[in-house]
């Protein structure tokens, strides 16, 4: 029971030090990179490659935001520069 919650503390303590939104990015990256591992072949390489890249540029861009000074200019560029992608 004590361990569980030093886990608990412990997330909690990096969450607010990095922020909700980097925290669970990282962590869905975590579970993300060895569930596209088991994608059949044929999927892992055309999907998978496409679906990580993604989620890492999503972590990327949360990791700059978070470390910038001015945030908000950053999160605008980089939210721009996203939809032009998908367009």
């Amino acid at each position: 029971m004590r361990a569980r919650s030093a886990r608990r503390v412990n997330k909690m303590d990096a969450a607010h030090k990095t922020g909700p939104a980097l925290e669970k990015t990282y962590r869905f990256l975590l579970w993300l990179v060895p569930t596209v591992e088991k994608f059949p072949r044929s999927q892992k390489f055309p999907l998978g490659d496409r679906i990580q890249a993604a989620a890492l540029d999503v972590l990327e861009g949360l990791i700059e935001a978070t470390y910038r000074r001015e945030r908000a200019g950053h999160l605008a560029r980089w939210r721009q520069a996203n939809r032009s992608d998908w367009n």
